[in-house]
């Protein structure tokens, strides 16, 4: 299954269709589902049959059908989109620079819109704490600096901050289960979801976009 995502998501990144491996052992046996002009960007299997990705510059989410290899459908954000998360029969999509969108998964609808941080860029669904976390990269332009929002799943509402001071540009969020890594521009970060602080500050040292922290093998 590992072999299967880590496939789908370099063919997401690398071409203008979306390539499935029909097999793990064998990555030859594969099907192409093709996107037209639009690049696949990001891609969030919702249950065993159906996927959601995102395109690159559109404004809309495609609905994969991973048993006959289809597009079944969009869902319309009206805005670009970048990461999404998967919480139950809930999904949440950063929406451009504004904040996030949450989608019923079963019904295919958009039921509501949060507006929270400066330039959204990363999220994740901490279900273990009911609570969302969200990266925002912040802008130079307008003054703002990066921040880790934690926002409750029951009411929508920001519950906690952390601010990320000085220079410091951060990536993203990688999920960890009670944690994340914070891939910063030349380090890796530990972020604790209980205590709600970055606990861990130079977990490793890496040049600059040197690679990710495999939580698996360290």
């Amino acid at each position: 299954m590992k072999k299967y995502l880590y496939s789908l998501i370099l063919s997401l990144l690398c071409s203008f269709t979306l390539v499935s491996c029909s097999d793990e052992d064998s990555p030859d046996e594969r099907v192409t589902i093709q996107f037209g002009s639009d690049t696949p960007n990001k891609m969030l299997a919702i249950s065993t049959t159906e996927a959601l990705v995102s395109k690159l510059y559109g404004t809309n989410i495609a609905i994969i059908d991973l048993d006959d290899h289809s597009v079944k459908g969009t869902i319309d954000l009206g805005t670009e989109t970048k990461g999404m998360t998967l919480n139950g029969t809930t999904a949440y999509v950063i929406t451009d620079s504004t904040g996030f969108a949450v989608i019923n998964t079963t019904t295919k609808t958009v039921t509501a819109r949060v507006t929270v941080g400066d330039v959204p860029a990363s999220i994740i669904a901490d279900s273990a704490r009911n609570q969302i976390v969200l990266l925002s990269q912040g802008s130079f332009y307008r003054g703002t600096t990066a921040k880790i929002h934690f926002i409750s799943m029951t009411s929508l509402k920001a519950t906690d901050s952390i601010e990320i001071g000085g220079t410091d540009y951060v990536a993203t969020l990688i999920d960890a289960g009670s944690s994340a890594y914070v891939l910063y521009g030349n380090r890796v970060g530990v972020l604790n979801f209980n205590a709600k602080a970055i606990t861990n500050t130079s977990l490793i040292a890496k040049s600059y976009y040197g690679g990710y922290f495999d939580a698996e093998s360290n």
